[in-house]
């Protein structure tokens, strides 16, 4: 599969251009259909034939899961839509739209209640004999029950056990042994008010028990002639939207190991590179050989073991590049890997950490780039302020990226590198 941007497309440019088409096309029939697993397969096989391939189609190592490229970056992802998720969330919506119509009911509403639920509540209609689409609504409508707040009118949609209808959690998790003697669990509240509240169990309470007893019965609602409806609790609107679905449904916690690499004011291939450097999977010797790969996995340069850490922060190229750091920030930091550096950088502030992690992204791009010369091509640099002499060039390239405020700062750290690089060329003239 060809880039639509081109034969110079980046990883970034992949990125934009697999949400925008590739995750777009089948938008419109997932959002009537639950599709197999087996067609959302082939949806990431060609998505990920797109991102890793080269722009003639030749493949390419694969060095990152495909599920972890496809979670949100605030959960250490690198944003591309999960069509799976998206799915679900696309059927959930008709939930939505169903327990939150208004008055003047439309059409397809009317349609629905027609075929499906004449004289009971959507939420206990059943699927035997139905069409797809309402297959596929009454499979995904307990994931919908678990989310949503009902707010009870009538009763008659609403479950009496398992759904959240009061408090911060459904009866079910609040009284799990009251829940546990209930031979009806999926018992609606208005079923519940046909029997004058009469609660069936299947033995009798103990007192410590019967304490909790009395407590549910206080919970006991008031029912009125309107139907039932649902409030979104996961946003402030109480509405649902695909996004806030998607950022419910998608699997992961919250990390905070990439906020400097989403943060920083550097070109977008350059944060999907840091992405992966700091997730230890580029094309470094020991990923190559890990996959049978040609080559060596010793650093043409220095012989040692090469991995992500080792190039950006044990080299002895790299070891110019910390020397230099530990000198314009008056510090003694001697990091080994991308864990150890956020640990230190942590003592910045302002301005002084916006500039350090795009001065830092700017150095590993340059060894980056000097290491892929020495390594593939055999061309090794003249002279090691070679190295430092590229990294002013892209930071000048980025410097329009900066705040304004920072601008001054920038030209200064700006002005430290290409002086520490005019620095060591006597040394090397007289070498």
């Amino acid at each position: 599969m060809l880039c639509p941007g081109g034969v110079d497309n980046t990883q970034a440019g992949k990125v934009a251009s697999i949400n925008a088409c590739l995750s777009s096309l089948p938008m419109f029939l997932m959002g009537f259909y639950l599709l197999s697993m087996g067609t959302h397969a082939g949806f990431d096989n060609h998505r990920g034939s797109f991102y890793w391939n080269a722009a003639d189609n030749k493949r390419k190592y694969r060095l990152v899961k495909w599920d972890l490229i496809c979670k949100p970056k605030s959960l250490g992802g690198l944003g591309i839509i999960n069509t799976l998720v998206m799915n679900k969330c696309l059927i959930i919506k008709w939930w939505w739209k169903i327990m939150t119509i208004p008055q003047d009911k439309p059409l397809w509403f009317n349609i629905l209640k027609a075929k499906y639920f004449p004289s009971s509540s959507p939420m206990f209609a059943r699927a035997s004999g139905a069409s797809q689409f309402w297959k596929n609504l009454v499979k995904l409508r307990p994931l919908f029950q678990g989310l949503v707040k009902f707010v009870v009118c009538n009763g008659k949609s609403t479950r009496f056990w398992l759904d959240w209808w009061c408090g911060s959690s459904s009866l079910a998790i609040t009284f799990p042994v009251l829940f546990s003697y209930c031979p009806d669990p999926e018992i609606s509240i208005s079923e519940l008010a046909s029997y004058n509240w009469v609660l069936r169990l299947r033995r009798s309470l103990s007192p410590v028990e019967l304490d909790d007893w009395q407590r549910l019965v206080a919970l006991f609602p008031s029912l009125s002639e309107e139907e039932d409806t649902v409030v979104w609790p996961h946003s402030p609107s109480a509405r649902v939207s695909v996004k806030s679905l998607y950022g419910k449904l998608i699997a992961g916690s919250t990390t905070s190991k990439f906020k400097w690499i989403w943060r920083a004011r550097i070109p977008p291939k350059v944060k999907v590179f840091l992405w992966q450097a700091s997730r230890g999977r580029l094309p470094t010797g020991d990923q190559i050989r890990k996959r049978n790969g040609l080559g060596s996995d010793r650093c043409a340069l220095c012989g040692l073991r090469e991995d992500s850490s080792h190039i950006f922060f044990n080299c002895v190229l790299a070891n110019l590049f910390w020397c230099c750091i530990r000198s314009w920030l008056r510090v003694s930091w001697a990091p080994t890997s991308f864990s150890d550096l956020r640990i230190l950088a942590n003592s910045l502030v302002g301005a002084q950490r916006r500039l350090f992690w795009v001065g830092f992204a700017a150095m590993c791009w340059s060894l980056w780039t000097t290491r892929n010369k020495f390594t593939i091509e055999h061309v090794f640099p003249a002279k090691p302020a070679d190295c430092l002499f590229k990294t002013c060039i892209f930071l000048q390239q980025w410097r329009l990226l900066t705040k304004e405020e920072d601008r001054d700062a920038f030209d200064a750290m700006l002005a430290k590198i290409r002086n520490s690089a005019i620095s060591i060329l006597p040394v090397q003239a007289d070498l």
